[in-house]
């Protein structure tokens, strides 16, 4: 546990040095700032401790031919230091930061060792400068400064995690560290947002110094500049001067569109006294559409002046690396290309070559071994691609930590899992929203793509300058490395992974369709910036979860913050389960962030949602948690079944219990029409759940709350319709027109200001609203089908608001059944046509009990049937879901329903021989 918790820890001092008085001593940053103490670089509190630190050639400002001759570093406090074994290397490079985090190994690779020997504890000094001589001086040529500590006291480690406290600063990801006892570290490191304090000693160079190249060998892509280098090393004393001039090779100097090669360049470069910066001189590369084998040309230095030298580096060969023409047309992978995102695929070439039209990439066969190498950058023109199965349902596989496919900046990318797909067709739909077709249509999904690695499968992502735009994502099979890691599909960032797109670079306009998510933590994950919000994201008809338990997801089915106009509709989320070992709140789907104005979460499906900890933590099927106090956010007809948590007896908080809609903050917020089955007991046979869930951090007025079934069934702990938790009624711009429905005793309507309220009375008194709601059982078709059956009480008992059709996109009826009004609840109940319903049929067998066996067989009607049959004995009985032109075998019994005779009834004799039937419109 030790070790957990000091993981990211502190830098500690290395060594007192003899040293003689030097030339020059640079302090970074210069005014020793202090931010802080860590241990590194030569703690020994693990066994074996690494450090890596860069600083830039702008801090340390030494030139080429400089000698660093020591380095010093700032200790805070010591308390007992251990005498440690300590190495120390340098080495310049290019890089001013850790992009990502590397191993030790990687990081040692061409770096000079300059020190080794044990520092003694006793040496060091507190509220000071620490420092040593190098064993080995270390010449400086260029570039920024990289300084890589190793501290080997072995085992265990050999003393507290605070007894070396090394002054820190600022410096974002500049610093890595790598800890391990007893055997040396071997994997990543850990980069860190500041850096220890240093000073380096070093020697200046002297004399005019000698000029040349920074290499031999230079190349550059036909169309770009190639930059050529020229140094000062070893001095920068006195003014001095060096012509230059290319030459033809292979290549032809000449006009870029009129046969050049290249542009020639020639001059002369000058150095003040005291001047050790480079020089760098862009030669022009042409372009030409013809393949033809790298061509190359001369760079050379003559004439030097002002005492200096050229050296060794000198001439240069620069060769120009043929670019093949912009792609356009269609593309075999494998067949023209090998893959799509390793190297020498088909991702690097659009990279590389641009686009001439719009493309076509057909996967001919699987392709394995991907990597995500290389991400589809934004390219010019406007065009599209599409990325398809070509012949027969295929499938992508690899392993990336990031992502397998990354759309870096690009847009108009559609990934089509369809082999009928083209590059213009209209087919979006992925079902016709019937019971069990919300989720879409498997049979279109002709694609799967699956990360075994703990990165996303798809990262649609923010470059330099801008956002990925009109993307889709659509019949696709995304698969991820299950055992609670990867992620499905996220957007934000492209800089870094899971974090909000910058300002300014909005990933919008962007539609993910009928896709299947499963064995990954969120299905979907975007996030976008609350200045500038992503806008226009639809998410629909998809299937995010599985009935598996190794393939559910582990957090969430779709997130989306920092967005305008979204739209969630026709999803189907079942199976959210966490692990037993997070704490994290699992939601179905989730709209969060600062900006929401416009979203829409309708015709959603959502069940078996699960957060499994012993400690409590929250699972909910819908969560509302903007910052906007007017985020026009629209929550209705969605079916929400089957969700619990373990329990926690003493909360009412998002993160305590199971609820279906949990609103946590914002206004501005519509819930209507939602059908609620809390029909799930909590694990842990306690707590306090609800179908509806508002915090005390929404807005007053903020809420509006009409035509819900909000139905709590559960048999333990304190089972609620809804839980406020406010002091007043404020919240609610509107609550009224809703059903309340529990089964068990304990069940109470609502709690508000921290009171129960166990009948419908006494929750219309306490809220002073809710004086049209009622009290019934829906009759819900099954657990997992919330469409109440016929004769539900919730018929006829809502009231018209904005939204006008039901789960399935039938129509509300406002001239209803009976009563004028729509129902209560997602589905209203469908109203048979005017149209004739003829049937026939006869009894089949009888038995003095009570029962008729009739053969019924439907003409004529709408579909589907849905009849009450009567027999003058026996009574009512229902017949649902009778499809025109099918037949039946219903099974009659003495059922009497209190309910006024309707219109549509079918008189079945009592003889037991053949019978006649009659049905009315």
């Amino acid at each position: 546990m030790r070790k957990l918790r000091y993981f990211f820890g502190v830098m500690a001092a290395l060594a007192v040095m003899a040293g003689a008085a030097l030339a020059a001593t640079v302090t970074i940053p210069s005014a020793n700032t202090n931010g802080g103490s860590q241990r590194y670089p030569l703690g020994a509190y693990w066994g074996y401790e690494r450090s890596a630190a860069i600083y830039t050639a702008t801090e340390h400002g030494m030139t080429s031919g400089a000698s660093i001759t020591g380095v010093c570093w700032y200790i805070n406090s010591l308390s007992t230091p251990a005498d440690t074994p300590v190495v120390i290397r340098f080495k310049t490079t290019t890089a001013a930061n850790f992009a990502a985090a590397t191993t030790f190994a990687s990081e040692i690779a061409g770096a000079t060792q300059v020190f080794s020997q044990t520092v003694a504890g006793a040496s060091l000094t507190a509220n000071a400068w620490n420092c040593f001589t190098l064993d080995t001086a270390f010449s400086y040529t260029s570039d920024n400064l990289e300084v890589l500590v190793e501290a080997n006291y072995g085992g265990g480690g050999g003393e507290g995690s605070t007894a070396k406290q090394v002054r820190y600063s600022t410096a974002t990801n500049a610093h890595q560290t790598w800890l391990a006892d007893n055997t040396p570290p071997s994997g990543n490191g850990s980069r860190n947002s500041s850096r220890p304090n240093i000073q380096l000693i070093y020697t200046p160079a002297s004399g005019p110094g000698t000029v040349q190249m920074s290499s031999t060998a230079y190349s550059g892509n036909e169309g770009t500049t190639v930059p050529i280098i020229v140094t000062r090393t070893g001095g920068i004393d006195g003014a001095i001067s060096v012509d230059y001039a290319t030459s033809d090779v292979t290549a032809t100097a000449g006009t870029c569109g009129s046969g050049g090669d290249y542009v020639a360049a020639s001059g002369t470069l000058n150095w003040a006294d005291q001047d050790g910066a480079s020089k760098t001189i862009n030669v022009t590369l042409c372009s030409d559409l013809a393949a033809d084998p790298g061509e190359t040309f001369d760079f050379t230095l003559s004439n030097p002046g002002g005492g200096t030298s050229i050296g060794a580096n000198n001439p240069a060969t620069v060769t120009i690396t043929d670019v093949p023409p912009p792609l356009s047309g269609s593309y075999d992978v494998p067949g023209d290309y090998p893959s799509l995102t390793n190297n020498g695929g088909i991702f690097s070439a659009i990279n590389l070559s641009g686009l001439a039209g719009n493309i076509v990439i057909n996967i001919t066969s699987d392709l394995t071994g991907e990597t995500g190498t290389h991400a589809l950058n934004e390219f010019a023109g406007g065009y599209s691609v599409l990325i398809k199965p070509s012949g027969a349902a295929h499938s992508i596989t690899g392993a990336s930590g990031t992502s397998l496919i990354k759309l870096s900046g690009a847009d108009n990318v559609r990934i089509d899992g369809s082999t009928a797909a083209t590059l213009f067709d209209s087919n979006v739909k992925g079902g016709d929203n019937a019971q069990g077709l919300i989720g879409g249509t498997p049979a279109l999904r002709e694609l799967t793509i699956t990360n075994t690695g703990t990165g996303a499968i798809i990262w649609i992502a923010t470059n330099g300058t801008s956002g990925a735009t009109n993307n889709t994502i659509r019949n696709a099979n995304l698969v991820g490395p299950g055992s609670f890691g990867g992620q499905g599909i996220i957007a934000g960032s492209g800089a870094t992974f899971g974090a909000a797109a910058e300002s300014g670079r909005e990933n919008s306009n962007n539609t993910i369709r009928n896709c299947s998510v499963k064995s990954v933590q969120n299905g979907v994950f975007t996030s976008g910036d609350a200045t500038t919000p992503d806008q226009n994201w639809t998410i629909a008809e998809n299937n995010f979860g599985s009935s598996v338990t190794a393939e559910k997801l582990s957090y969430r089915g779709a997130l989306v913050q920092g967005a305008k106009d979204t739209v969630i509709t026709e999803n189907l989320v079942s199976g959210v389960n966490s692990s037993t070992s997070t704490s994290a709140t699992m939601s179905g789907i989730l709209v969060g962030g600062t900006v929401h104005d416009g979203a829409t979460v309708t015709k959603n499906i959502i069940r078996d949602i699960r957060q499994n900890s012993t400690i409590g933590w929250g699972s909910n099927g819908i969560m509302i948690n903007t910052g906007s106090t007017n985020a026009n956010i629209v929550v209705a007809n969605n079916f929400i079944s089957d969700v619990a948590s373990y329990g926690y007896a003493s909360g009412y908080s998002q993160s305590d219990n199971g609820y279906g809609i949990m609103v946590e903050s914002g206004g501005g917020i519509k819930i209507y029409y939602n059908s609620i089955s809390m029909d799930t007991d909590q694990m842990g046979g306690i707590g306090n759940t609800a179908a509806l869930n508002i915090n005390d951090l929404v807005t007053a007025a903020g809420v509006d709350v009409r035509n819900n079934i909000f139905s709590n069934t559960q048999t333990v702990g304190n089972p609620f319709g809804v839980i406020d938790q406010n002091t007043s009624s404020g919240m609610y711009s509107f609550l009224d027109y809703n059903d309340y429905w529990g089964s068990g005793a304990g069940f109470n309507f609502g709690r508000i200001n921290s009171v129960n309220h166990a009948t419908l009375g006494a929750w219309q008194t306490a809220t002073g609203l809710d004086a049209n709601s009622i009290t019934g059982d829906p009759l819900f078709t099954s657990a997992t089908d919330l469409r109440p059956q016929f004769f539900s009480p919730v018929q006829d008992k809502a009231t018209p608001v904005s939204v006008l059709d039901d789960i399935d996109g039938n129509t509300r009826s406002l001239v209803g059944f009976t009563g004028g009004t729509p129902d209560i609840g997602a589905k209203e109940m469908l109203t048979p046509t005017a149209s004739a319903v003829s049937v026939s049929g006869r009894v089949t067998t009888a038995n003095g009990n009570g029962i008729r066996n009739v053969l019924i067989s439907i003409t004529g009607g709408n579909t589907p049937q849905r009849l009450i049959a009567r027999t003058g004995s026996f009574g009512y009985y229902r017949i649902d879901g009778l499809e025109a032109g099918n037949t039946y075998v219903i099974t009659i019994q003495s059922k009497n329903y209190t309910f006024a005779e309707p219109s549509r009834v079918i008189t079945v004799n009592d003889s037991l021989t053949d019978i006649d039937f009659t049905a009315l419109p």
